[in-house]
């Protein structure tokens, strides 16, 4: 390669925000990019001229030339999110989720793999404790909602299996709507006043209100708001607890 092409190569190799990877058809590693380094804890110099398979935990290394071998023989690139469960080893033995794009190409009727590697380890981690959060949620006894307070009305997004049952309404009947329903025409409560100046303030409250089913059935609700905030400081949402 010319002195200005490897230049202009490596300026673009360092401007994308992904780990690059370049490999051979024996997939020993040809070059890589400085998002690479970071994502593997590796400097460069241990990277190039090794397998790709560095990179990846030992017991994938098997079905990982099947697939390479199959990926090569079709000669299609190959996009993010295509294939799910992808694992990267780092360079202190650390197992991470990544997210992986097969790019193909020739030079000199010689085939590489441009090999595009995102870090999802923090988004998998962070889906994983909203699974465990949202289980932990539906399995209470309690009544437990989640409104919107960044949007009109301060409608619900969110309600477990305890508070549907508890009232008997739909789905289609809670979500995208205000909680007010749950008083019908019994909407001049004195707490009621007590918990709209609480929303109206963003401030937590607890109150005892009459509510009624939607076969009209009264029943008195204790009920805990408190408002939520997230990480950049703006308060955004109310959670809502009953019994």
């Amino acid at each position: 390669m010319l002195q200005q092409d490897q230049e202009t190569f490596n300026i673009l190799l360092e401007a994308v925000s992904e780990g690059m990877i370049v490999v051979d058809n024996n997939q020993r590693i040809v070059e890589v990019n400085a998002t690479t380094e970071a994502i593997f804890g590796y400097n460069r110099s241990e990277l190039v001229h090794k397998e790709l398979s560095i990179l990846m935990p030992t017991n994938f290394h098997k079905n990982h030339v099947k697939h390479f071998d199959k990926f090569m023989k079709k000669g299609k690139k190959r996009s993010m999110g295509e294939a799910t469960d992808i694992y990267g080893l780092k360079k202190t033995g650390d197992i991470i989720d990544i997210e992986v794009e097969l790019n193909p190409f020739k030079i000199y009727n010689k085939t590489y793999v441009m090999v595009l590697v995102r870090d999802i380890s923090e988004v998998k981690e962070n889906e994983k404790n909203l699974m465990l959060k949202s289980s932990a949620l539906q399995s209470a006894s309690n009544g437990i909602i989640i409104t919107d307070a960044l949007k009109k009305d301060n409608p619900v997004i969110y309600f477990n299996a305890a508070f549907q049952k508890l009232i008997g309404y739909s789905s289609k009947e809670i979500l995208h709507h205000n909680c007010r329903f749950l008083q019908g025409k019994d909407q001049n409560q004195e707490p009621l006043k007590k918990l709209r100046k609480a929303i109206k303030r963003c401030e937590s409250c607890q109150v005892t209100v009459r509510n009624y089913k939607k076969d009209g059935t009264l029943f008195w609700n204790d009920l805990y708001i408190m408002p939520i905030i997230n990480k950049q400081g703006v308060f955004n949402k109310f959670y809502w607890y009953s019994k």
